[in-house]
């Protein structure tokens, strides 16, 4: 009777291992067949906030347009503000880092060059500095639309000890930061 058993748990332990066995190369040869192709948004990193006290919208990427030049780094993200009333405001916001990377001091009334791949140079004065390396540069309508238009391929940003960072755009940040003007604009 033991034996009985025995060749019965053993029957159903085989059924169950080829079934299993079956249904699994199954699944990897439906596997091998299906291919996904995932779709990269280009606006997926922009956010929208609204402040419930004064119900001013900000429409924001995040700081992701990294660039590195020879004397330090800028980060740039995109933003516009809507208040009530529509009216809206657009700036960028930097943050200018040295090669270590820590925040470098910006001058109280400093400049920003923003050079532009069809060699159109628009020069932008500041007025916030900090020894964050933060930075909010106002775009002005022909500047917003400059950068609806055509690609950055360089900026300057003047720094506390007379000198600057200056980084050059290579074609994945330059278009990325296009996209993000595009995106916040939509």
């Amino acid at each position: 009777m033991k034996l009985k058993i025995s060749y019965a748990v053993l029957f159903v332990l085989i059924c169950s291992f080829y079934a299993f066995g079956q249904k699994s190369s199954v699944m990897s040869k439906k596997r091998k067949k299906v291919v996904t192709r995932e779709v990269i948004n280009p606006c997926s990193n922009i956010a929208t906030a609204t402040d419930r006290m004064t119900d001013e919208t900000k429409k924001f990427s995040r700081r992701v347009v990294q660039s590195k030049g020879e004397n330090g780094h800028i980060i740039i993200g995109v933003a516009k503000a809507t208040n009530l009333k529509g009216h809206s405001t657009s700036f960028f916001d930097i943050l200018v880092l040295d090669n270590s990377p820590s925040p470098i001091c910006l001058p109280r009334r400093g400049e920003v060059i923003i050079l532009f791949e069809d060699g159109t140079k628009v020069t932008k004065s500041t007025f916030n500095g900090n020894c964050k390396g933060e930075l909010i540069l106002y775009l002005d309508e022909f500047l917003m639309e400059k950068l609806k238009l055509t690609k950055v391929s360089a900026m300057r940003v003047y720094t506390d000890s007379d000198s600057y960072v200056e980084v050059d755009f290579d074609p994945t940040e330059s278009k990325q930061l296009f996209n993000n003007v595009a995106c916040v604009y939509q």
